[in-house]
């Protein structure tokens, strides 16, 4: 069970969040903006277990393959994830050499279960919310009177 001291299951790096909060994580979930707190991370590499990258044609950066070698040193696997990235295979490979692991999957997924849009992280109840319909509308569809 967690919280487990100062162990947590998952941490999220996102701008505007202390590095600080991913070091008792197993799981690390890292957007691009991000990259550079973990890398030379001694700390956060000894607990991690898995390393969850966003935009993934993002980690073809100079700091995302610096990432993706680390993820391949430490054998830490990475779940990255992108709903635009052109040339899928192209991205695969070029992981799996930068990890030196040539088992790197690609898992083509087209469908979106959950409308992320739809969701908000609530920090005070550490849980995600619904976002109110009205919210997701643009000025000019509530002023023709759309309803969502």
């Amino acid at each position: 069970p967690y919280p487990r001291g100062k162990a947590h299951l998952c941490a999220c790096l996102v701008p505007g969040r202390r590095s600080s909060t991913a070091e008792g994580a197993q799981v690390v979930i890292v957007v691009p903006e991000r990259l550079d707190a973990v890398l030379e991370n001694e700390k956060l590499w000894r607990r991690t277990r898995w390393l969850v990258g966003d935009e993934i044609d993002a980690l073809l950066s100079h700091l995302g393959l610096a990432v993706v070698a680390l993820c391949g040193k430490h054998r830490v696997p990475m779940l990255a994830m992108s709903a635009t990235v052109t040339q899928a295979d192209r991205v695969r490979e070029a992981l799996a050499a930068r990890t030196r692991c040539p088992g790197f999957a690609l898992i083509q997924h087209r469908d979106r279960s959950i409308d992320l849009r739809a969701l908000q992280w609530q920090h005070a109840s550490q849980e995600l919310w619904p976002v109110p319909p009205l919210l997701l509308m643009s000025p000019e569809q509530l002023r023709q009177g759309l309803m969502p």
